[in-house]
């Protein structure tokens, strides 16, 4: 599925929490999202045996139930069993993380992205987190990632604000400048 496709994953983030909710089960729900997606991450093979074609539904669903059974709660199988009727099942990470989004945006926590060229310890991290919590005045949950391109610095995104502070961008910004001067 298409990542633009947020309606989508608006519908199933919306009805999931609303599943939950109604159970009283919405934090160990939300929990067990946090855990299963990156879950389905370091394990694709899974999400891609659920959208071939060529494998009936009853197929698929009798291994989410084998497998998960045991495992998830009845609402989170449930969305999974209901992803494959749909023929939305390679979407369920997508849903989960756009469902944990929803509930964190509830709560008052927002998404942040950082990107560095190296990686950062935790105590970097948690110092820089509080910085950038402080900087919006938002609890943020930031999500982190390393890009060596970037050479060194720090590039964050939150929402549609995006603080390029990286020695590429400041590279890139030196040479628009040179280019723009004239050498007679």
């Amino acid at each position: 599925m298409p990542e633009q496709d947020t309606l989508v994953l608006d519908t199933y983030a919306e009805a999931l929490a609303d599943a939950a909710r109604k159970t009283g089960r919405l934090d160990a729900v939300f929990e067990e999202a946090v855990q299963l997606s990156p879950l389905l991450k370091a394990h694709p093979e899974l999400p891609r045996f659920l959208e071939k074609p060529a494998i009936r539904d009853d197929e698929k669903k009798s291994l989410l139930r084998t497998v998960f059974a045991e495992r998830l709660s009845p609402i989170m199988l449930n969305l999974g069993l209901l992803l494959v009727d749909k023929h939305r099942a390679g979407a369920w990470r997508a849903i989960l993380n756009h469902f944990v989004d929803l509930i964190e945006r509830r709560r008052g926590v927002f998404p942040g992205r950082v990107e560095t060229a190296c990686d950062l310890s935790a105590d970097e991290k948690e110092q820089l987190g509080k910085a950038l919590e402080q900087f919006t005045g938002k609890r943020l949950r930031i999500r982190f990632r390393t890009d060596p391109r970037l050479v060194g610095g720090v590039r964050f995104r939150y929402g549609d604000l995006m603080v390029d502070n990286t020695v590429r961008s400041h590279l890139s910004e030196l040479r628009a400048r040179l280019e723009k001067v004239k050498v007679h």
